[in-house]
């Protein structure tokens, strides 16, 4: 038996080969089957709670309805991801040959006063209707609070039974802190989770290396400062190519970005070692800034000579505003992880020095490269905008979106309307900061380009993806459901097949 893969993170950012970005509205899957020479295609939405699948022509094919919001105005919100199966990578899905669709769900909602959470699979390997694989909520996950971000599929090998034939997992962080009400006590939501992706059992969770009593001893490992809730989606890395993820970064809801390195094989307890790289909260209000948007991650080429340095990685994540505080102290930052090839122990971990938001320079106006000089890394402030969506590095470029609204961004929608904002899009040279591309298209690049408005109303969470429409060899950069026209070179895209022969 030979069987194909292919992964894909369809919200914050792209795993795979091809992705689209999808919430309130926006397209968030398309599929072809192989069930009719037609080859029916179906695209997949998410308004809310309900999810509906759309034809070729746009007609309606289904619904389904993933949680139930009662007794609340509140809608609640889905994030999703989805891992396709195409054996013979021909771009069709085909059950008879056991090719197969699974959609991810990270939802939150209001059960009349009490905030809720889920996760769930769904299996959407024909283009009917799905059907429900599994499901853990807040009732079943101990620790899980509300859920702000998509789930991250990511293969791993955990000494703890896992039951996907190809030892996928699923990577989410626990999101806002819970408001104590009625018998649910209150959880600070510190918690990263590995739930196995064929049946959702749990295979491993991080927390807090201290705890309230409550919760002490619920989690397999515990990390010193993982106190403030894991609000931002999971950047899962393949560092060394062999298939398996073996680093994770992530934000929380105070400003700080973290690194978790995967030692594969290895029992949940000693599954992971991790710190916080930086904390950057506001200095001037330290409750007004946190990360909901998964870090881009890219690598960066070392340098020869007396000023030798070995390749490294640079993060990229944008900031968003988590109290009652306006929006307009929102920053960008490019950290340089200059050990991010190299496995660390716990030991080297606790050994190493926490970034602030005073040790990376701010750019200024005319974008001198500030960011050359300053071994850490830099920052763009920015100006009463915040960044929600994963950007996108490519060809030394970093594309990235921020977007402006007079309603608060982390809260749940319980205006019965999708909510939308204003959009803005920039572009910096990603070593050093410097405005990099003319995308107000008015013969200059300058710091103008840093923020470009872009004419309507957009969904709260659009950000720049990757796609392959068509040719294994192209690569297009799409914003909601257009190309983008400014997007730079992008390399072939790299799938992440592999291939398994088992006796039977």
């Amino acid at each position: 038996m030979n069987r194909t893969l292919v992964c894909a993170l369809l919200w914050l950012g792209v795993l795979g080969s091809h992705a689209w970005a999808g919430d309130d509205g926006a397209p968030v899957l398309t599929l072809r089957y192989a069930q009719t020479t037609e080859h029916p295609a179906i695209t997949v939405r998410s308004t809310g709670l309900t999810l509906s699948a759309y034809d070729s022509d746009s007609r309606l094919r289904w619904t389904y309805r993933l949680a139930q919001s009662a007794g609340s105005s509140c809608e609640g919100e889905a994030y999703l991801a989805a891992l396709v199966q195409d054996d013979d990578r021909n771009g069709l899905i085909s059950a008879a040959q056991g090719e197969q669709a699974r959609l991810f769900a990270a939802l939150r909602w209001r059960d009349g006063a009490n905030p809720r959470s889920a996760v769930l699979a769904l299996d959407l390997s024909s283009p009917g209707p799905p059907r429900l694989l599994w499901r853990q909520d807040d009732q079943t996950l101990r620790g899980l609070a509300e859920l702000v971000s998509a789930p991250t599929p990511g293969r791993v090998r955990i000494a703890r039974g896992n039951h996907d034939p190809q030892q996928y997992v699923v990577w989410f962080g626990a999101g806002l802190p819970r408001v104590a009400s009625g018998n649910n006590p209150a959880r600070d939501g510190a918690r990263l989770y590995a739930l196995d992706a064929r049946d959702g059992q749990l295979l491993w969770s991080a927390a807090a290396r201290t705890r309230n009593v409550a919760d002490s001893g619920t989690a397999d490992q515990g990390f010193a400062g993982l106190t403030a809730a894991l609000s931002g989606a999971v950047a899962a890395l393949d560092l060394d190519n062999d298939g398996y993820v073996d680093r994770l970064y992530i934000g929380d809801w105070q400003a700080g970005l973290w690194r978790f390195d995967l030692h594969n094989g290895q029992i949940p307890s000693l599954l992971a070692t991790g710190a916080a790289l930086a904390q950057l909260a506001d200095p001037v209000a330290p409750l007004g800034r946190g990360f909901i948007a998964a870090p881009d991650v890219y690598r960066v080429a070392g340098t020869a000579g007396s000023l030798a340095r070995p390749d490294s990685l640079n993060i990229a994540i944008g900031s968003v505003a988590t109290g009652q505080l306006p929006s307009a102290r929102q920053a960008l930052f490019v950290l340089r992880d200059r050990l991010g090839l190299t496995t660390l122990s716990q030991a080297q971990f606790d050994a190493v020095a926490v970034l602030h938001d005073g040790d990376l320079p701010p750019l200024d106006r005319e974008g001198n490269d500030a960011g050359t000089g300053a071994a850490a890394g830099f920052k763009l402030l920015l100006d009463g905008t915040q960044v929600l969506a994963r950007g996108l590095t490519s060809a030394g470029l970093l594309l990235f979106t921020q977007v402006a609204s007079s309603q608060p961004l982390t809260a749940l929608n319980c205006s019965g309307k999708p909510l939308t904002v204003s959009l803005k899009v920039g572009a910096l040279e990603a070593n050093t900061g410097r405005s990099a591309r003319d995308l107000n298209h008015d013969g200059h690049v300058d710091a103008a380009d840093r923020a470009v408005a872009l004419p309507g109303q957009w969904p709260l969470r659009s950000g720049l993806q990757t796609a392959t429409p068509g040719s294994p060899l192209a690569a297009t950069c799409t914003l909601g459901e257009s190309a983008f026209a400014d997007c730079p070179p992008l390399p072939p895209p790299r799938r992440l097949y592999w291939r398994r022969s088992d006796a039977d």
